[in-house]
Order: structure tokens, then sequence, then C-alpha cells
């Protein structure tokens, strides 16, 4: 072994152990191992990016484009009715919504499957009264596992498609992982259907929101001159509070904050109450006592108050960009047009003020907004959909036409009539022309950190 393949496999170590770790996020770790391989002269410095340009990468791109055009259409959407009378049958429910997220995996990006059915799953097992956790694992699996049996399935099978490509100028075609990818996604799937749904531990009397232990939230209302408690002492307002079951956490009296709030601390206007509850409790209490709720980024505006309006309950994703990011530095509710009201964490109440609040995976947060800009706040923040709600995650009068752009590319890359990569590009170009994703959001649906990580392992790859 020569002393440039042990440095490398060193990096390559040193990269596993710290992905493995994940104290810092994959696609800075992949990009500092290539940085490091550079320094070493393990990879030329003219070709260090050269995996950005790679057919592989660009294909991943437009597949997450084309993912995120069906997710915008409500392309998933008809199945809902259909699925729901078998709903009362667990082995049948479980079976067909595990299959659909294979299949759907097989010709999109599992994440965006996994979206699209996760708030089926989570509504009919609900009207059946049963737990979704029987479901949601199942689906889970049943969206990885569909990804093996196609070349577009899976980011991995695109880039060794590229690979032999290069090595003896034929690549695999859209179907050539399926004798081996379908026989493991089969076997899989049965296992979870006939054992795995049945090792889920389940909570009793559990309802879709508490499998993410969404008892209470953390709201701040804001006191006006007309409030019952203006000039009253803290005191009242707790007696006020204990009695619909509600709790002061702390709270912001004339810009300073309050983390122990005692009872004869006087309220002033302008304070902000930290107050933990039910969004319901909150909202009754605030109207019954003339209290402002106001948004994450303290903006107070008319439309908080419309009838017109909704609150949604998300979950933040692992592949959702604001982890580890505050409203305040994300000008939340500026660019995304929706009002964040509250967050929840493992049912753990947090005591600073929600636009500082540090977004995490699994955390649960409040939307407020018009229907239109809930749906693409979701889309956009690539978080997970709750609750059973009155809105969809696209436009129904979308659905078709993505979904017959979607079948004509598959079906023409499939028959070796044109490339996979000019099959999705003319895909992603159709859905633009049809407005089913806009100009403006046309890279919104694109993980940009599997995008950076499978362009910094090309190279990496190829030194090896």
């Amino acid at each position: 072994m020569t002393t440039d393949q042990s440095v490398l496999l060193l990096i390559l170590f040193a990269l596993l152990v710290l992905l493995v770790w994940g104290r810092w996020r994959y696609d800075i770790v992949a990009l500092g191992a290539l940085f490091t391989a550079s320094i070493f002269g393990l990879i030329p410095q003219a070709e260090m990016f050269a995996g950005f340009g790679n057919p592989a990468t660009i294909t991943v791109i437009m597949v997450l484009i084309v993912s995120f055009g069906l997710t915008k259409s409500g392309a998933v959407e008809f199945v809902a009715d259909a699925i729901e009378p078998i709903s009362s049958k667990p082995f049948l429910h479980i079976a067909v919504l595990t299959f659909l997220a294979a299949f759907l995996s097989m010709f999109m990006n599992n994440v965006g499957a996994l979206a699209l059915l996760m708030p089926i799953a989570i509504r009919s097992t609900n009207k059946a009264g049963r737990s979704p956790a029987t479901v949601l694992m199942p689906l889970s699996f049943g969206s990885i596992l569909g990804g093996l049996v196609t070349l577009i399935g899976t980011p991995p099978n695109i880039l060794i498609a590229n690979y032999r490509q290069q090595m003896n100028g034929e690549a695999f075609t859209m179907f050539d992982y399926a004798p081996v990818g379908g026989g493991i996604a089969i076997c899989g799937i049965f296992f979870m259907l006939f054992i795995g749904w049945k090792l889920v531990k389940v909570r009793k009397q559990t309802t879709g929101l508490e499998l993410f232990d969404v008892e209470k939230y953390l709201f701040e209302l804001k006191v006006t001159e007309e409030s019952t408690f203006f000039e009253k002492k803290a005191g009242e307002l707790k007696d006020s509070l204990a009695e619909q079951n509600l709790t002061l956490l702390s709270m912001v009296h004339r810009r300073e904050n309050i983390s122990v709030v005692y009872r004869r601390q006087l309220i002033a206007a302008s304070d902000l109450l930290m107050i933990q509850g039910s969004h319901d409790d909150i909202a009754q209490f605030s109207k019954n006592h003339n209290l402002q709720m106001v948004s994450a980024e303290n903006v107070q505006r008319e439309v908080l108050h419309s009838e017109d309006m909704q609150a949604v309950e998300v979950v933040v994703t692992p592949n959702s960009f604001i982890v580890g990011r505050t409203p305040s530095q994300l000008r939340f509710n500026r660019k995304y047009g929706v009002n964040l009201l509250a967050a929840s964490r493992s049912g753990t109440p947090h005591r600073e003020r929600l636009r500082n609040f540090k977004f995490a995976v699994g955390d649960v947060l409040l939307l407020h907004g018009e229907v239109g800009e809930i749906e693409e706040a979701i889309v956009k923040l690539n978080c997970y959909p709750l609750a059973s709600r009155a809105l969809g995650l696209g436009r129904n009068t979308k659905a078709i036409p993505a979904m017959l752009t979607f079948i004509l590319a598959i079906v023409a890359a499939a028959s070796g009539l044109v490339s996979i990569q000019l099959a999705l590009g003319m895909a992603t170009v159709a859905m633009v022309l049809l407005n089913i994703v806009p100009v403006r959001e046309f890279y919104d649906g694109v993980d940009w950190a599997v995008v950076v990580l499978l362009g910094a392992m090309i190279p990496l790859g190829t030194a090896l």
C-alpha cells in the first residue's frame, strides 16, 4: 500500500467516524474530507469540484425537483379516499400504505413520498381508532426499500450507473436494479407486514399528535391598555391561568426578560407573557382578557385574528434547513408568509422567547396563515404535517398534469428513447411551463445538503 493510499484511507475512516458521530452536518463533513484530500495532493485542485458537474449529481437534482413538483400538485391525494375504507382492517391497511410508499419511492425522492403519505396514514388510523405508530414505521421502511428497485430510486443507484458507463460505456437502465433490489424490497416489506409492525411499541389511548408529545405549546401574549391584567399584579394573572390549566412560564417586562415571575410583579402595557397550554385554550383566554397573540418575530398583524386563517401543526424533519436556526435569523414570517405561533419539544417547555427558539429535529411547530401560504410553507420548510386538516399539500387541479408529465418521462427513459438525464430535464421544464412548479420555487425542493455530499464524495471515490 502506497503512502497516498494510506492517507486516503485515513481520511475516509475519519469521514466515517464523523458521520456516525453526527456532531456536524454530513455535507460539511464531506466537504472537509474533500478539501483535506486536495491539500495532501490526492485530488488535483483543478478537479476538486468535478463531482458537482457529474451527470449523477445533476440527475439527483432533477429527481428532487420532479419530486417537489409531484408533492406540490397533490398527486397522491387521490388515494386518500380509497385507503380510508380499509383502515379498519389493520393488516390490509398497513400493506396498502407500505406498498404504495415503496412504489412511489421507486420513482421519486423517498422523503417526498413519505411526506405525501404520512398525513393520510395518520388521518386514516385515527378514524379507525388505532394508534398511527402501527403504520408509521412500516411506511418509513417501505419508502426506503422502494428506492432499491429503480435507477432513480436512490442517489447511490444513479452514481453506480454513471460509474459503470465510464468504465465500459454502458450504464444500468431504469429497471436493471429490479431483480436484486426488488427481491430485497419485497422481503423487507413482508417482514414488516407479518412481524415488524407487531414489534412497534404503542401507547395506549394515543392520538396522532400525542405520538410527538404535543401536549402543550409556548405562546406569547401581548398586554395592551385594554387588557384585563393591565397594571395588575401577576398573582391575579396566575390565578386566572390556573383556572384554565394554563401556566405562566416567564415574561418580558420593559425589554427585560424575567424567567421567574413573582406574584407581586406589576404588569404593564406591551409586556409579553410566555404562557404554556393548548392552542384552543390560549386563544380563548386571550380573547376573554383582551390579550394579543403575537408571532415568533413579535410582528402583530390583524391577519392573526382573521376567520379566514388556519392553524396547522408540523414536525421538523432532519432534512429541514431550519434545524439549528432561530425564527429571527430566518425572518420566518416575512420569508414564508405564515406566522409561527408556538413550538413544542417533547412536551418540555422552554423559557426563552419564541423568536430566539433554536429549531431541532422533532420539534412540533404551530403555523398560522392562509391555506395557500401554509401549503407552500410546509413544502419549503421540508416539514411533515401532523393533524388531520382541511387543506391538502397540493393543488389537485395540477395533479393530473404533474402525473402525466412524470409518467411520460419515466416511460421515455425506460424504453431507451432518451437518456434518464434528458427525460427528467424535460419533465422539470414541463412542470415549470405548466406552472406546477413556479419559476421562483424551481430549486426549493432540492436538498442541497444531499447534492453537496454527493458532489464531494465522487472525487474521493475516484481517487480511491
